[in-house]
């Protein structure tokens, strides 16, 4: 973990005041994105608002970032733990795994993520069961609020609305959660 650590420019003292999640969290990112954020590239989230900004639409979050921390912190410790052994254990494949990952997306795959996940962590050791917090609390938790919080937007018209891929796919995913709620959702190309 220290190395890993090192190498995103965080010092050895630092590891023990690091939950699970954070590590797991700082150790994915692979060597390009790193790279290209360095660079002062945008990553997606940002480029989307500040293009908004730019044509001065307001720009509102369907969470905060205490509330996506909280989800995160809220997984168990030892799920966490499971997690980044998984990470660490692809760790040197971080940029692979990405390309993967968008890959997916853009065969619009995106369902495929998960069972992805699941199959890297089965090869590492770990049980499918080993995903049950991160599914339930980052994904399923945050799919209702995050449809709560739209619905109000999107009654009042003219909303754009941008979330993370795993967050549209499945029957708890926020495609169907609308759908639910009486909304046509249908792809665009």
């Amino acid at each position: 973990v220290e190395d890993k650590l090192a190498k995103v420019g965080l010092a050895a003292q630092m590891v023990p005041l690091l939950k699970p999640w954070i590590v797991s969290l700082l150790t994915a990112v692979g060597t390009c994105e790193r790279e290209r954020v360095k660079s002062g590239k945008l990553v997606l989230d940002m480029r989307l608002a500040a293009r908004a900004r730019k044509r001065g639409i307001p720009v509102v979050g369907l969470e905060t970032i205490h509330s996506q921390l909280k989800a995160a912190a809220s997984i168990s410790l030892e799920e966490q733990l499971k997690s980044l052994r998984t990470g660490l254990a692809y760790s040197h494949r971080s940029n692979d795994l990405m390309e993967t990952l968008i890959s997916l997306y853009l065969q619009r795959r995106i369902g495929a993520a998960i069972p992805f996940q699941k199959y890297l962590a089965s090869r590492a050791g770990l049980p499918d069961a080993s995903f049950k917090g991160f599914e339930t609390e980052l994904i399923l938790k945050r799919n209702r609020n995050m449809r709560t919080r739209a619905l109000s937007l999107l009654g009042k018209g003219g909303a754009f609305i941008a979330v993370g891929a795993l967050h549209l796919v499945g029957e708890n995913g926020l495609v169907e959660l609308f759908r639910r709620s009486g909304y046509d959702v249908t792809p665009l190309e």
